[in-house]
């Protein structure tokens, strides 16, 4: 299995032991008052939200309850409900979608998607450049000993091409499917965080060359005897350089998203940015350079109480999306002037989307010439 990207996700810390490793308070604490978004209101409550970027930059499609509604966040109260499915004969099990419309079975779904926040499923990533396709998952664990985890994640990989193998061997089966254990934690005392939160893909610059094959019922039936005698890879997936956990939070984080940031051209670092959803309807922004991890805001995006549901960012903009069951957001990442009117606020909030251009705190794609704002950390 050859893994193209960077994979961050979420775990619950357990262990007491890196207490002494926990990140520090967030640097600037900003109320929904303060904190300037666009709000958009839905029509009812709904239980769970997904959400999914049109084609405009502003455009946002929301799933609820039997609903699906697009937003467009460049009008002002633009929300419309879709009409997305379309009955085409009376048989309860006909329907279409959309353009294209193909005759298909109404099966259940219990297990395969989530309709409610206590069903468990897999997060996927699909690689489109590979032809694959990558589930994370949580997997229960029958191993009887004390000390073994009842809980362990996994990374599973599938060809989009993949329809099974000849009729000897593994007909209507998958053929390329490999899973690797994933594992964080600290690996010489043996401590393992196993439960998996949430999962966010990052595409790696320097790829690794490997090919799905065409035709899967042409593999050999040896190599088909092999993939389904050994499924699961030997090594296990463990942070890069053999490191521990990036950052460690006694805070309740349940979604999370990750943007790279580019600083000034004085200081051509690139920083990650991780944006991880409280439980008190808020948002961390923590900054991550060179193995490092400091939160820089903490951001109130809903009423306190009120549970984030789900988060979508939009790199090329850098919006983020945020619904609970009633509302949905759009954060500008870049929005620097909330750091207040002095240099030093805008220096100080250390924040890679913003610099001070000489008169006032700004985003960095506007003021790349007079520096970022860790020219003075230290």
């Amino acid at each position: 299995m050859y893994l193209s990207f960077w994979i961050a996700f979420l775990i619950i810390d357990t262990f007491s032991s890196f207490a002494d490793g926990s990140l520090d308070g967030p640097r600037v604490t900003l109320r929904d008052k303060d904190v300037p978004v666009q709000r958009y209101s839905l029509p009812m409550s709904n239980g769970w939200t997904e959400l999914l970027l049109g084609s405009g930059n502003r455009t946002l499609y929301v799933g609820g309850h039997g609903k699906i509604w697009a937003i467009n966040f460049e009008k002002v109260n633009r929300l419309e409900e879709v009409n997305f499915f379309e009955r085409v004969k009376t048989e309860p099990k006909s329907a279409a979608t959309g353009l294209n419309m193909k005759c298909m079975e109404n099966l259940p779904g219990t297990g395969i998607a989530p309709f409610n926040m206590t069903e468990q499923a897999p997060s996927l990533s699909i690689e489109d450049k590979q032809d694959r396709v990558y589930t994370f998952l949580v997997q229960k664990e029958t191993d009887p000993h004390p000390e073994a985890s009842p809980l362990t994640s996994w990374v599973s990989q599938i060809c989009t091409a993949d329809i099974g193998g000849p009729k000897a061997i593994l007909q209507g089966k998958w053929t390329s499917r490999l899973n690797a254990r994933l594992a964080c934690g600290e690996r010489d005392q043996g401590q393992l965080f196993d439960q998996l939160l949430d999962v966010v893909v990052l595409k790696d610059e320097n790829w690794r060359d490997s090919r799905c094959v065409s035709d899967s019922t042409k593999l050999p039936n040896d190599v088909l005897k092999h993939m389904m005698d050994y499924p699961d890879m030997e090594n296990w997936v463990w942070p890069i350089d053999g490191s521990g956990p990036l950052m460690v939070s006694h805070s309740h984080y349940r979604r999370i998203q990750v943007d790279s940031v580019m600083g000034s051209r004085r200081s051509h670092k690139k920083f990650n940015v991780l944006l991880l959803s409280l439980k008190s309807g808020g948002l961390h922004k923590v900054v991550e350079l060179d193995g490092k991890s400091f939160i820089i805001a903490e951001m109130q995006l809903f009423s306190s109480g009120t549970r984030i549901q789900n988060m979508l960012l939009q790199p090329s903009t850098k919006r983020l999306y945020v619904s609970s069951g009633r509302e949905v957001v759009e954060v500008d990442l870049r929005a620097c002037l909330r750091y207040g009117p002095r240099c030093e606020d805008c220096v100080l909030a250390q924040d890679p989307y913003c610099s001070w251009n000489g008169t006032h705190c700004s985003a960095v794609s506007a003021s790349r010439e007079h520096g970022d704002v860790f020219r003075k950390q230290g």
